[in-house]
């Protein structure tokens, strides 16, 4: 009996750390193209929660995705352009995405 719970725990214990492994920015680095798709995903939920114009998700343009490096680490910066937005400032969104395209940050700043 003692030998079953032991296999057993030790078996659990493999299949938690297999899980505290797999969490983002341990997967492969994405291409431009894929950080544009992702990125547009992002821009159309940003759209649907209303924390950005609506118009984001039939006006943007696709502007480029470049790897740009933040520290120890690789993200992508994606560029949209709207030039329909009603606010001048707001006419290019920038979505920061992980090198293997986990979603980061999305501003008007592009810092």
């Amino acid at each position: 009996m003692r030998s079953t719970i032991s296999a057993f725990l030790g078996a659990m214990l493999l299949a938690f750390s297999a899980l505290v492994c797999a969490h983002p920015g341990h997967g492969k680095e994405i291409t431009p193209e894929t950080a544009v798709r992702r990125a547009a995903v992002e821009v159309d939920r940003l759209a649907e929660e209303g924390k950005i114009e609506k118009s984001w998700v039939l006006q943007r343009q696709a502007g480029q995705a470049t790897l740009k490096k933040k520290g120890a680490d690789e993200e992508w910066m994606v560029t949209f352009d709207n030039p329909s937005s009603t606010d001048p400032a707001k006419r290019r969104l920038f979505v920061f995405l992980t090198a293997s395209g986990d979603d980061v940050a999305a501003n008007f700043s592009g810092k």
